[in-house]
């Protein structure tokens, strides 16, 4: 039996970065172009923007100047309209704890942000066609020898 998959049509991603906002909604349009988005720096303008948005997914970079993604995390989770929106945790680092404190505090998956262009298009690619049906599935996949790890596309 095929597990029902839950599209993604709706993107929202939380990154103060301008050319990391640039490249990752070009790469996204590039793997599919029907995806709307929604970029926002981190500001305090967050929360609002998501309940008005209502996404399919959250893409969260962890370094961020107001909140790190951490707390912004933390707030989503605890956030009756936004709580079950699954959020990706976006980074550049690879630093285990910060994967498994993402993991800990309610992110579905956590991605090292790809160096390259093709990498991330593929990353992208790959997230957008996962089941996000049931996201916990998703999040167990990521669960060996009693510690949380990066998704990787293949």
């Amino acid at each position: 039996m095929e597990v029902e998959k839950a599209p993604v049509k709706k993107i929202f991603l939380i990154d103060d970065d301008p050319d990391d906002r640039f490249i990752f909604e070009s790469l996204l349009q590039e793997v599919d172009a029907t995806i709307e988005f929604l970029s926002n720096a981190g500001s305090e303008s967050v929360l609002e923007e998501i309940k008005t948005f209502l996404p399919h997914l959250i893409f969260l970079d962890i370094n961020i100047p107001l909140k790190n993604g951490f707390e912004w995390l933390k707030e989503f989770k605890d956030h009756p309209d936004i709580k079950r929106i699954p959020v990706v945790m976006y980074s550049s680092s690879d630093y285990g704890n910060d994967i498994n404190a993402s993991y800990g505090l309610g992110a579905s998956l956590y991605v090292q942000k790809p160096v390259t262009p093709e990498r991330l298009f593929n990353t992208l690619r790959s997230i957008i066609d996962m089941s996000w049906h049931i996201p916990q599935d998703i999040t167990a996949k990521h669960f060996r020898s009693g510690t949380y790890i990066a998704f990787e596309a293949e």
